[in-house]
């Protein structure tokens, strides 16, 4: 019901409906069967993945934050934590373009994802690796009106990243990271 619902508010580019879809999943997200979620979070990641110009920030947060969601619990969740996914959360968190910043809620939210990703399945770091996120967001933290919201998300995925690797914190030095540490602001608050 939930995947049928969804494929028809997004061919009739129903804004509301799939606010309200998302809201409801939001809500009670045991209320998914496992191949319910594993479809869903398949079918908004494709989305994100092929940017659907006609979703709002605010719609494209709201299935983010959907994804973020349903992926604490890794069973059923395997889309997100697999290549495709986590280059998909990458591009949408703006980590794979360093000319180009990105620094919205719905980018955010998918840094969220990453981070959760990184937390639950370890494995998931050699994407990052694969990509060279370490420069990306090294390079991005150097960015003047980035939030501190996203500063933050950033540093956190450059921590998880170096746990128990040692060439990686080498690699960090050598990219001068205390610098742009001393671009992030300690008076800026997040509320």
């Amino acid at each position: 019901m939930v995947i049928t619902e969804y494929i028809r508010y997004n061919n009739d580019r129903n804004i509301d409906s799939l606010f309200g879809l998302f809201g409801s999943i939001e809500r009670n997200p045991f209320g998914l069967s496992k191949d319910e979620k594993r479809e869903i979070i398949r079918l908004i990641l494709s989305d994100f993945s092929n940017i659907k110009e006609w979703w709002t920030e605010e719609l494209s947060t709201a299935g983010m934050k959907i994804i973020k969601l349903l992926g604490k619990d890794v069973d059923g969740s395997e889309a997100i934590y697999s290549e495709k996914g986590m280059n998909t959360l990458m591009k949408v968190g703006g980590l794979l373009d360093k000319d180009y910043v990105v620094d919205t809620p719905t980018s955010r939210e998918a840094l969220r994802c990453i981070t959760n990703c990184i937390l639950l399945r370890e494995f998931t770091k050699q994407y990052l690796k694969q990509q060279d996120v370490i420069i990306f967001c090294v390079h991005l933290l150097n960015a003047p009106n980035l939030s501190l919201d996203s500063r933050f998300l950033k540093c956190r995925i450059l921590y998880f990243m170096t746990i128990g690797r040692p060439d990686l914190v080498e690699r960090l030095i050598q990219l001068d990271v205390i610098s742009a540490l001393e671009n992030v602001n300690p008076k800026e608050q997040l509320y």
